[in-house]
């Protein structure tokens, strides 16, 4: 009995740990009740709690990869822009059109200014991706430990029998 107490004291709290990430979270624990955990050995409580939150994660970890991706295709297309407009900037010093040359640099100047706040938010977003990354590993390395430490108990235990 202390053993099931413990073991869903821990599942829930680890259940809740991951659950603060999103507020989706508390719904995708809806099929770990506490009248199943009540029935499960601690070691399968666990394994479900962390691959849940392994998903979370995962789709966290995604979503902030499109996001990464979005904004580099979003700096393609300006530096694109900016090719052509210093194409047509060539044009106009050459035909000393200073009205064209005046339009050209401020669309420039424009454009310079969007890519250098995408490329600030873009190391935003790989902090958070890094972040998503550490925290991926995580629930992994947490069930690992935990099996091997169980894994040591009942060698102890068995040995202590002998």
């Amino acid at each position: 009995m202390k053993k099931v107490l413990i073991g869903s004291a821990l599942a829930a709290s680890l259940l809740f740990a991951g659950a603060n990430q999103s507020l989706a979270a508390t719904s995708q624990f809806t099929e770990i009740s506490i009248h199943n955990i009540s029935s499960m050995d601690i070691e399968t409580v666990l394994m479900m709690v962390q691959s849940e939150r392994t998903k979370l994660l995962d789709a966290q970890l995604q979503s902030q990869i499109a996001e990464v991706q979005k904004r580099n295709e979003q700096v393609a297309i300006l530096n694109e822009q900016l090719e052509i407009l210093n194409e047509q900037l060539n044009v106009a010093r050459a035909s000393n059109s200073i009205n064209d040359i005046t339009e050209i640099e401020t669309q420039i100047t424009s454009i310079r200014q969007q890519i250098f706040t995408i490329g600030d938010s873009q190391q935003m977003d790989k902090r958070r991706l890094q972040s998503y990354s550490d925290k991926h590993k995580l629930p992994l390395e947490l069930t690992t430990n935990y099996v091997k430490k169980m894994q040591a108990s009942r060698a102890a235990i068995i040995g202590n029998m002998r």
